[in-house]
Protein backbone atom coordinates (compact mmCIF):
# COMPACT_ATOMS: atom_id res chain seq x y z
CA UNK A 1 0.00 0.00 0.00
CA UNK A 2 1.35 3.62 -0.38
CA UNK A 3 1.61 5.28 2.69
CA UNK A 4 -0.92 8.05 3.41
CA UNK A 5 0.33 11.52 3.53
CA UNK A 6 -1.18 14.46 4.45
CA UNK A 7 -0.47 17.08 1.96
CA UNK A 8 0.05 20.88 3.36
CA UNK A 9 -1.78 22.04 0.21
CA UNK A 10 -4.48 20.45 -1.84
CA UNK A 11 -2.47 20.30 -4.78
CA UNK A 12 1.60 19.26 -5.09
CA UNK A 13 2.75 20.56 -8.43
CA UNK A 14 5.37 18.22 -9.53
CA UNK A 15 8.24 21.20 -10.57
CA UNK A 16 6.91 23.85 -13.13
CA UNK A 17 4.64 21.00 -15.14
CA UNK A 18 1.00 20.72 -14.49
CA UNK A 19 1.55 17.33 -12.87
CA UNK A 20 0.06 16.89 -9.90
CA UNK A 21 -0.89 13.75 -7.64
CA UNK A 22 -4.43 13.29 -7.27
CA UNK A 23 -5.54 11.53 -3.64
CA UNK A 24 -9.24 9.59 -4.08
CA UNK A 25 -10.36 7.93 -1.06
CA UNK A 26 -11.08 4.08 -2.36
CA UNK A 27 -13.25 1.23 -1.02
CA UNK A 28 -11.35 -2.12 -0.07
CA UNK A 29 -11.52 -4.49 -3.13
CA UNK A 30 -11.94 -7.12 -0.45
CA UNK A 31 -14.40 -6.90 1.93
CA UNK A 32 -17.50 -4.69 2.93
CA UNK A 33 -18.75 -5.35 6.41
CA UNK A 34 -19.83 -2.54 8.89
CA UNK A 35 -18.85 -4.65 11.87
CA UNK A 36 -15.46 -4.32 10.66
CA UNK A 37 -15.46 -0.92 11.99
CA UNK A 38 -15.67 -1.80 15.50
CA UNK A 39 -12.62 -4.29 16.08
CA UNK A 40 -10.57 -5.79 18.99
CA UNK A 41 -7.71 -6.57 18.31
CA UNK A 42 -5.78 -10.04 19.58
CA UNK A 43 -2.23 -10.50 18.51
CA UNK A 44 -0.40 -13.51 19.40
CA UNK A 45 3.24 -13.54 19.88
CA UNK A 46 3.09 -9.63 18.92
CA UNK A 47 7.30 -8.85 18.76
CA UNK A 48 6.75 -6.38 16.11
CA UNK A 49 4.39 -4.33 17.89
CA UNK A 50 1.82 -5.10 15.08
CA UNK A 51 -0.82 -4.15 17.26
CA UNK A 52 0.23 -0.55 17.69
CA UNK A 53 0.73 -0.55 13.81
CA UNK A 54 -2.81 -1.45 13.65
CA UNK A 55 -4.09 0.78 15.90
CA UNK A 56 -1.73 3.74 13.88
CA UNK A 57 -3.23 2.69 10.65
CA UNK A 58 -6.98 2.88 12.18
CA UNK A 59 -6.39 6.31 13.52
CA UNK A 60 -4.73 7.76 10.33
CA UNK A 61 -8.19 6.39 8.10
CA UNK A 62 -10.33 8.08 10.96
CA UNK A 63 -8.48 11.29 9.77
CA UNK A 64 -9.70 10.37 5.66
CA UNK A 65 -13.11 9.48 6.72
CA UNK A 66 -14.12 11.08 10.07
CA UNK A 67 -15.31 8.25 12.85
CA UNK A 68 -14.94 4.92 10.31
CA UNK A 69 -13.26 2.98 13.03
CA UNK A 70 -15.51 3.09 16.56
CA UNK A 71 -13.16 2.57 19.18
CA UNK A 72 -14.02 0.99 22.87
CA UNK A 73 -16.87 -1.03 21.12
CA UNK A 74 -16.42 -4.45 19.72
CA UNK A 75 -18.80 -5.87 16.89
CA UNK A 76 -15.80 -7.94 15.88
CA UNK A 77 -12.22 -9.89 16.52
CA UNK A 78 -9.32 -9.67 14.64
CA UNK A 79 -6.86 -12.40 15.53
CA UNK A 80 -3.92 -12.65 14.33
CA UNK A 81 -0.76 -15.24 15.28
CA UNK A 82 2.68 -13.58 14.15
CA UNK A 83 5.49 -15.55 12.96
CA UNK A 84 9.41 -13.55 12.79
CA UNK A 85 11.94 -15.43 10.98
CA UNK A 86 15.26 -13.96 10.47
CA UNK A 87 18.75 -14.75 9.43
CA UNK A 88 22.08 -12.37 9.68
CA UNK A 89 25.21 -13.12 8.56
CA UNK A 90 28.42 -11.81 7.61
CA UNK A 91 30.66 -12.18 4.30
CA UNK A 92 33.44 -10.73 2.16
CA UNK A 93 33.30 -9.19 -1.14
CA UNK A 94 35.33 -8.04 -3.25
CA UNK A 95 35.58 -4.50 -5.35
CA UNK A 96 37.08 -2.72 -7.42
CA UNK A 97 39.37 0.31 -6.95
CA UNK A 98 39.52 3.18 -9.08
CA UNK A 99 42.17 2.71 -10.86
CA UNK A 100 41.90 2.96 -14.07
CA UNK A 101 44.48 1.32 -15.95
CA UNK A 102 46.41 -0.56 -13.35
CA UNK A 103 49.45 1.39 -11.96
CA UNK A 104 52.22 -0.92 -12.26
CA UNK A 105 56.18 -0.22 -11.69
CA UNK A 106 59.06 -2.96 -12.94
CA UNK A 107 61.76 -3.68 -11.20
CA UNK A 108 65.06 -5.12 -13.07
CA UNK A 109 68.19 -6.92 -10.76
CA UNK A 110 70.80 -7.06 -12.90
CA UNK A 111 72.09 -11.05 -13.14
CA UNK A 112 75.02 -12.87 -14.01
CA UNK A 113 75.37 -16.58 -15.16
CA UNK A 114 78.33 -19.13 -13.37
CA UNK A 115 78.69 -21.99 -15.05
CA UNK A 116 74.83 -22.19 -15.74
CA UNK A 117 73.66 -21.33 -12.35
CA UNK A 118 72.34 -17.34 -12.23
CA UNK A 119 73.26 -14.96 -9.64
CA UNK A 120 70.86 -11.88 -9.46
CA UNK A 121 71.85 -8.79 -7.07
CA UNK A 122 68.16 -8.06 -5.50
CA UNK A 123 70.02 -5.70 -2.92
CA UNK A 124 70.63 -3.01 -5.63
CA UNK A 125 67.77 -2.14 -8.50
CA UNK A 126 69.48 -1.70 -11.68
CA UNK A 127 66.65 -0.27 -13.81
CA UNK A 128 63.43 1.18 -12.74
CA UNK A 129 60.57 1.21 -15.57
CA UNK A 130 56.99 2.81 -15.26
CA UNK A 131 54.05 0.69 -17.08
CA UNK A 132 54.73 3.31 -20.51
CA UNK A 133 58.34 2.57 -20.41
CA UNK A 134 58.04 -1.09 -20.12
CA UNK A 135 55.81 -1.53 -23.23
CA UNK A 136 58.12 0.34 -25.33
CA UNK A 137 61.03 -2.22 -24.84
CA UNK A 138 58.79 -5.13 -24.09
CA UNK A 139 59.41 -6.38 -27.79
CA UNK A 140 62.81 -6.53 -27.18
CA UNK A 141 63.00 -8.59 -23.97
CA UNK A 142 63.37 -12.18 -24.23
CA UNK A 143 61.93 -14.12 -21.35
CA UNK A 144 63.11 -17.77 -19.37
CA UNK A 145 60.88 -17.85 -16.49
CA UNK A 146 61.42 -15.56 -14.05
CA UNK A 147 64.45 -14.26 -15.87
CA UNK A 148 64.84 -11.78 -18.97
CA UNK A 149 67.33 -10.97 -21.62
CA UNK A 150 68.26 -6.94 -22.33
CA UNK A 151 70.61 -5.40 -24.60
CA UNK A 152 72.74 -8.53 -24.09
CA UNK A 153 72.47 -8.60 -20.25
CA UNK A 154 70.26 -10.89 -17.85
CA UNK A 155 68.04 -9.24 -15.54
CA UNK A 156 65.37 -10.51 -12.58
CA UNK A 157 62.39 -8.96 -12.99
CA UNK A 158 59.94 -7.79 -10.86
CA UNK A 159 56.57 -6.37 -11.28
CA UNK A 160 54.46 -4.16 -8.80
CA UNK A 161 51.38 -2.86 -9.26
CA UNK A 162 49.04 -1.13 -7.09
CA UNK A 163 46.05 -2.69 -6.13
CA UNK A 164 42.97 -2.61 -8.16
CA UNK A 165 40.84 -4.98 -6.16
CA UNK A 166 40.15 -4.53 -2.48
CA UNK A 167 38.21 -6.75 -0.11
CA UNK A 168 35.27 -5.30 2.18
CA UNK A 169 33.33 -7.08 4.96
CA UNK A 170 29.33 -7.11 4.95
CA UNK A 171 26.73 -8.07 6.95
CA UNK A 172 23.72 -9.12 5.40
CA UNK A 173 20.38 -9.71 7.18
CA UNK A 174 16.88 -11.41 6.06
CA UNK A 175 13.96 -10.69 7.76
CA UNK A 176 10.52 -12.71 6.85
CA UNK A 177 6.83 -12.47 8.99
CA UNK A 178 4.01 -14.14 8.20
CA UNK A 179 0.47 -12.88 9.92
CA UNK A 180 -2.31 -15.62 9.55
CA UNK A 181 -5.08 -13.30 10.65
CA UNK A 182 -8.99 -14.10 10.77
CA UNK A 183 -11.62 -11.97 12.03
CA UNK A 184 -14.70 -13.23 13.52
CA UNK A 185 -18.03 -11.45 14.58
CA UNK A 186 -18.85 -11.95 18.16
CA UNK A 187 -20.34 -15.48 17.52
CA UNK A 188 -17.06 -16.50 16.14
CA UNK A 189 -18.77 -16.39 12.60
CA UNK A 190 -15.41 -15.81 10.25
CA UNK A 191 -15.90 -12.40 8.36
CA UNK A 192 -12.45 -12.16 6.68
CA UNK A 193 -9.26 -14.32 6.85
CA UNK A 194 -6.20 -13.76 5.00
CA UNK A 195 -2.16 -14.53 5.31
CA UNK A 196 0.21 -11.66 5.11
CA UNK A 197 3.80 -11.70 4.56
CA UNK A 198 6.62 -9.19 3.96
CA UNK A 199 9.86 -9.79 3.60
CA UNK A 200 13.21 -8.16 3.47
CA UNK A 201 16.92 -8.44 2.31
CA UNK A 202 18.74 -5.73 4.40
CA UNK A 203 22.49 -5.96 2.30
CA UNK A 204 24.10 -2.66 2.36
CA UNK A 205 27.00 -4.40 -0.07
CA UNK A 206 24.55 -5.23 -2.85
CA UNK A 207 24.81 -2.51 -5.22
CA UNK A 208 28.74 -1.45 -4.18
CA UNK A 209 30.90 -2.53 -6.85
CA UNK A 210 33.79 0.00 -5.95
CA UNK A 211 35.74 1.20 -2.92
CA UNK A 212 34.16 3.99 -1.06
CA UNK A 213 36.63 4.53 1.69
CA UNK A 214 34.77 2.11 3.94
CA UNK A 215 35.84 -1.51 4.79
CA UNK A 216 32.95 -2.23 6.62
CA UNK A 217 28.86 -2.09 6.00
CA UNK A 218 26.58 -2.78 8.45
CA UNK A 219 22.25 -3.48 7.78
CA UNK A 220 20.26 -1.37 9.91
CA UNK A 221 19.55 -3.16 13.60
CA UNK A 222 16.87 -5.69 13.25
CA UNK A 223 14.47 -3.63 15.37
CA UNK A 224 14.53 -0.81 12.54
CA UNK A 225 13.94 -3.62 9.77
CA UNK A 226 11.47 -5.12 11.71
CA UNK A 227 9.11 -1.83 12.39
CA UNK A 228 9.44 -1.17 8.81
CA UNK A 229 8.17 -4.49 7.88
CA UNK A 230 5.43 -4.33 10.74
CA UNK A 231 4.30 -0.73 9.40
CA UNK A 232 3.65 -2.15 5.66
CA UNK A 233 2.03 -5.27 7.25
CA UNK A 234 -0.53 -3.09 9.52
CA UNK A 235 -0.96 -0.91 6.08
CA UNK A 236 -1.71 -3.65 4.33
CA UNK A 237 -4.14 -5.23 6.72
CA UNK A 238 -5.98 -1.95 7.49
CA UNK A 239 -6.55 -1.18 3.53
CA UNK A 240 -8.22 -4.61 2.61
CA UNK A 241 -10.79 -3.65 4.84
CA UNK A 242 -10.87 -0.14 5.48
CA UNK A 243 -11.43 3.07 3.14
CA UNK A 244 -8.06 4.46 2.21
CA UNK A 245 -6.09 6.91 0.16
CA UNK A 246 -5.16 5.72 -2.93
CA UNK A 247 -2.60 8.10 -4.61
CA UNK A 248 -2.17 8.81 -8.78
CA UNK A 249 -0.26 10.99 -10.76
CA UNK A 250 -2.35 13.13 -13.44
CA UNK A 251 -1.93 15.68 -15.88
CA UNK A 252 -3.72 19.27 -15.96
CA UNK A 253 -4.62 21.10 -18.75
CA UNK A 254 -3.99 25.01 -19.57
CA UNK A 255 -4.07 25.12 -22.81
CA UNK A 256 -7.58 25.00 -25.04
CA UNK A 257 -8.26 23.07 -28.04
CA UNK A 258 -11.22 25.01 -29.10
CA UNK A 259 -11.53 28.51 -29.82
CA UNK A 260 -11.22 31.36 -26.76
CA UNK A 261 -11.86 34.80 -25.87
CA UNK A 262 -8.20 35.80 -24.89
CA UNK A 263 -9.38 36.70 -21.72
CA UNK A 264 -11.13 33.43 -21.16
CA UNK A 265 -7.20 31.41 -21.66
CA UNK A 266 -5.79 33.68 -19.25
CA UNK A 267 -8.34 32.97 -16.63
CA UNK A 268 -7.99 28.90 -17.37
CA UNK A 269 -4.11 28.96 -17.25
CA UNK A 270 -3.78 31.12 -14.05
CA UNK A 271 -6.54 28.44 -12.40
CA UNK A 272 -4.86 25.73 -13.16
CA UNK A 273 -1.22 27.52 -12.42
CA UNK A 274 -2.86 27.84 -8.79
CA UNK A 275 -1.64 25.62 -5.82
CA UNK A 276 -5.17 26.12 -3.94
CA UNK A 277 -8.48 25.17 -4.69
CA UNK A 278 -10.74 26.93 -3.40
CA UNK A 279 -14.86 27.28 -3.94
CA UNK A 280 -14.28 30.47 -5.72
CA UNK A 281 -12.21 28.80 -8.67
CA UNK A 282 -14.65 25.79 -9.08
CA UNK A 283 -17.59 28.58 -9.78
CA UNK A 284 -15.20 29.90 -12.51
CA UNK A 285 -14.25 26.42 -14.08
CA UNK A 286 -18.32 25.58 -13.97
CA UNK A 287 -19.57 29.16 -15.35
CA UNK A 288 -16.07 28.61 -18.26
CA UNK A 289 -17.83 24.64 -19.10
CA UNK A 290 -21.09 26.72 -19.58
CA UNK A 291 -19.67 28.86 -21.96
CA UNK A 292 -17.85 26.59 -23.79
CA UNK A 293 -19.93 23.17 -23.22
CA UNK A 294 -17.41 21.61 -26.60
CA UNK A 295 -14.51 21.92 -24.50
CA UNK A 296 -12.46 19.05 -23.64
CA UNK A 297 -10.36 20.54 -21.21
CA UNK A 298 -12.56 22.67 -18.95
CA UNK A 299 -14.83 19.69 -17.48
CA UNK A 300 -11.49 17.41 -17.21
CA UNK A 301 -9.69 19.84 -15.26
CA UNK A 302 -12.77 20.79 -13.23
CA UNK A 303 -13.49 16.74 -12.64
CA UNK A 304 -10.01 16.73 -10.43
CA UNK A 305 -10.83 20.15 -9.13
CA UNK A 306 -14.27 18.19 -7.61
CA UNK A 307 -12.21 15.32 -6.93
CA UNK A 308 -10.40 17.27 -4.17
CA UNK A 309 -13.42 17.96 -2.75
CA UNK A 310 -14.67 14.60 -2.69
CA UNK A 311 -17.49 14.98 -5.08
CA UNK A 312 -16.72 11.97 -6.90
CA UNK A 313 -20.02 11.77 -8.56
CA UNK A 314 -20.18 15.14 -10.30
CA UNK A 315 -16.37 14.47 -11.55
CA UNK A 316 -17.78 11.08 -12.93
CA UNK A 317 -20.40 12.43 -15.07
CA UNK A 318 -17.83 15.08 -16.43
CA UNK A 319 -15.03 12.38 -17.08
CA UNK A 320 -17.56 10.16 -19.03
CA UNK A 321 -18.64 13.49 -20.95
CA UNK A 322 -14.71 13.57 -21.92
CA UNK A 323 -14.80 9.81 -22.88
CA UNK A 324 -17.79 10.45 -25.25
CA UNK A 325 -17.07 13.26 -27.05
CA UNK A 326 -14.46 14.12 -29.78
CA UNK A 327 -11.54 14.68 -27.52
CA UNK A 328 -8.03 14.55 -28.01
CA UNK A 329 -6.44 10.67 -27.28
CA UNK A 330 -4.52 12.58 -24.80
CA UNK A 331 -7.11 14.01 -22.54
CA UNK A 332 -9.16 10.75 -22.98
CA UNK A 333 -6.47 8.55 -21.90
CA UNK A 334 -6.03 10.85 -18.92
CA UNK A 335 -9.63 10.89 -18.13
CA UNK A 336 -9.84 7.16 -18.39
CA UNK A 337 -7.31 6.69 -15.67
CA UNK A 338 -8.85 9.02 -13.10
CA UNK A 339 -11.73 6.79 -13.44
CA UNK A 340 -10.44 3.67 -13.10
CA UNK A 341 -9.69 4.73 -9.37
CA UNK A 342 -12.90 6.27 -8.79
CA UNK A 343 -14.66 3.12 -9.73
CA UNK A 344 -14.43 2.38 -5.79
CA UNK A 345 -14.23 5.73 -4.41
CA UNK A 346 -15.71 5.57 -0.98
Amino acid sequence: MKKIIFFLSLIFFIGCSNRVILPITTNPNNIKNDKLRYLKLNIKNDSISLKQNLLNQMYEINNIVPNYFIFNEYKSILNANVIVKNNQKTYNKIVKLYVKPPICKYNFYLCKSINGTIFCNTNKIAMKLDTKQYNKIKKNIFKNKQYILYNKKIYKLIKKCKPTHTTIKCEKQSIQINVDLNITDLNNKTLYSNNYTAYNIDDPCKNINYYENRKTYKTRTLNENINSLSIKLAQNIINDIAPHREYINVEMYDSPTIKMENKDKKILKDIISKKDIDRKNIDILENLYQKYPKSCIIPYDLSVYLIYNNKYNEAKYLLNNVLHSKCDKEIKQSANIILLYLENAY
